[in-house]
């Protein structure tokens, strides 16, 4: 996916309008020409100048390991397809040998004698409430092109993310966690924080810091759901209270007057 700020048009050197949103274009989408993008009644002429900036996202380990597997895989090999069954729609047909280049889960699923999924070539995943048609579509196409984009629903992308750390695609998982982190707001950091308690991943890292910035101002302004969110997940509840009782135990300024009206102010 990549993004562009359009911050102003020119015509003959002078501004003629400004957009605030970006104008963005992914794998997933339909891109959006840019008679969508400029105001008809904007122009008079048949030309244009756009001032912009783009940013384009960059090769990473993880996209270099996957061209790795794949120069690995032997493609003389006559192709079997695994049958994949899914509980809201049609089986999922997929290249074996991709599956067990990519993910060490399957290849050991598949490859081991002792597999009843290695035997018959089919996995069963009608029990998986994670595993639904899109998110187990998702999986399939970043063993493909190791490409991800949720299209901003942060839902959607975290039932991924539990099938991808299930699967052991640490590369799908960092992607997620990129898409996550960008949708991560002071609304919605305790929501994330309750999927990602212990990864030890980066977004965690990022919630974390956001919950304790301008000392917890965040924890107390949901100070009503430490209690729900103790009940639910003990671990992160036990954690949120910390940061409150460590907030208590530092030294506070106390405001006093003097006889002279003068501030001044003592640690208690």
């Amino acid at each position: 996916m990549c993004t562009v700020p359009l911050p102003c048009w020119l015509k003959d050197g002078q501004r003629i309008g400004r957009l605030a949103s970006n104008f963005r274009a992914s794998r997933n989408s339909i891109a959006r020409g840019w008679f969508h993008v400029c105001p008809v009644d904007w122009l008079d002429e048949t030309k244009v100048t756009v001032r912009a900036t783009v940013d384009f996202p960059l090769l990473t380990r993880s996209e270099n390991a996957a061209h790795a597997t794949f120069q690995a895989i032997d493609f003389s090999e006559e192709p079997v397809f695994v049958q994949i069954l899914l509980g809201d729609g049609p089986p999922q047909y997929f290249d074996k040998r991709v599956l067990v280049a990519r993910s060490e889960y399957f290849r050991t699923m598949l490859t081991g004698a002792q597999w009843k999924e290695g035997l018959h070539n089919e996995i069963d995943l009608t029990k998986d409430p994670q595993a639904t048609s899109a998110t187990v579509r998702a999986v399939l196409q970043f063993m493909l092109t190791n490409a991800f984009c949720a299209d901003g629903d942060a839902e959607f992308a975290f039932s991924v993310r539990c099938l991808a750390d299930k699967y052991r695609l640490a590369g799908l998982v960092e992607q997620v966690d990129a898409e996550l982190e960008t949708l991560l707001s002071e609304s919605n950091v305790l929501m994330f924080l309750k999927q990602i308690y212990g990864s030890g991943s980066r977004l965690e890292t990022t919630c974390r810091q956001m919950l304790q910035v301008d000392d917890c101002r965040l924890l107390k302004i949901h100070q009503e759901q430490l209690t729900q969110t103790a009940t639910q997940h003990p671990e992160l509840g036990g954690y949120l209270m910390s940061c409150l009782l460590q907030l208590g135990e530092r030294p506070q300024r106390k405001r006093k007057a003097s006889l002279d009206d003068e501030e001044q102010f003592t640690y208690y």
